[in-house]
């Protein structure tokens, strides 16, 4: 639950913190979306569906953390904001898209 409005020094900390660990989940998502993954998840039985749910219930966990946090934003950082939202969701959609098309 969001607990209201945060200054701009507790922004701009969130923010950062924030923007600090998008590159890693950026590349486990790559990684993830590469064929030797595929190749290996796709042996195991049942990971597959697995790995999509999972995915699943992450992207919707980002998206729904993002939405708080922008909500409660001073209005400067909320474009900021909005890019990493839509970074992380893009990098989802697409390994989501492939994981999909295995199921």
């Amino acid at each position: 639950t969001a607990a209201g409005p945060v200054d701009e020094d507790d922004g701009n900390n969130i923010l950062s913190t924030i923007q600090g660990f998008v590159p890693n989940i950026l590349d486990i998502l790559t990684k993830l979306s590469n064929g030797t993954a595929i190749t290996a998840i796709g042996k195991l039985p049942g990971v597959t569906a697995m790995t999509l749910s999972d995915m699943k219930k992450l992207n919707n966990s980002a998206i729904a953390f993002a939405d708080a946090l922008i909500a409660n934003a001073p209005a400067d950082l909320v474009p900021a904001g909005m890019s990493v939202k839509d970074m992380v969701s893009t990098a989802f959609a697409s390994t989501i898209a492939i994981y999909n098309n295995l199921a």
